[in-house]
């Protein structure tokens, strides 16, 4: 009766460990599965990373090159607009000048003014072929005396007056063209830069399901590692 009962104990056990054994080896395997798994998506998550930080590195590059790009369109336009600033000033000092006296002396005294605006006026092509512009273009040259001029027609005011208007929509003309550059620029860059804190958002959640990933298989590892000691352990007692 003895033997009996712990033959059937013994049966009992065995069956138990057995279980165990099975159990335990498929959960072994459902962890390997697992790990391979994570560790593939870990791989995946490591290439879209350094894909990211490739895209990142690029759009900084082109915000930067952008923002050089701009400055040295600003600082043409400062320079063009300070230009046809003095411009206007000179040949309205002129213009008012040459109203106040009426007489060819006048012209004498806001000569170089004048001949400052023409130059820049004819470097812009705003100059019309006339021969009133040619001569006052020419003017303080030894063979072309201002005293030749009929100031009291109005011909040299009207000239200028025609080529002031002219300096004034050009530079209307060129704060407009900066405006729609700046406009587009700062378009342009918002663009850019939404699409760089979208890239960024991307890497930063990359980077935490990178690290959940880690942390995952860390956890997987160390299942496995108990577990294969609980298989060991049951086979031993089996054996004995």
């Amino acid at each position: 009766t003895t033997y009996d009962k712990f033959a059937c104990f013994c049966k009992s056990k065995t069956d138990e460990k057995t279980k165990a054994i099975e159990e335990g080896q498929t959960k072994v395997d459902s962890l390997i599965a697992e790990i391979d798994t994570l560790t593939s998506n870990r791989d995946t998550l490591d290439a879209d990373i350094q894909s990211l930080n490739e895209e990142i590195a690029g759009y900084n590059k082109q915000v930067e090159e952008a923002k050089g790009l701009r400055a040295g369109e600003e600082k043409t336009f400062e320079a063009a607009l300070l230009d046809m600033n003095k411009a206007v000033s000179s040949l309205e000092r002129a213009i008012k000048t040459l109203k106040a006296s009426g007489d060819s002396t006048a012209f004498l005294q806001v000569q170089n003014e004048v001949q400052n605006g023409l130059i820049m006026a004819d470097a812009m092509g705003l100059v019309k072929p006339s021969k009133v512009m040619t001569a006052l273009i020419a003017t303080g040259q030894p063979d072309v005396p201002v005293s030749d001029y009929d100031f009291h027609s109005g011909d040299i005011i009207e000239t200028l007056e025609g080529l002031l208007n002219e300096f004034r929509a050009s530079r209307t003309s060129l704060e407009g063209d900066e405006a729609q550059s700046k406009s587009d620029y700062e378009m342009a860059m918002q663009a850019k830069l939404d699409v760089l804190k979208q890239a960024q958002l991307s890497l930063e959640n990359a980077q935490k399901d990178r690290a959940k990933t880690t942390e995952d298989i860390a956890t997987a590892n160390e299942d496995l590692t108990a577990t294969n000691a609980q298989i060991g352990r049951a086979s031993c007692r089996e054996r004995v």
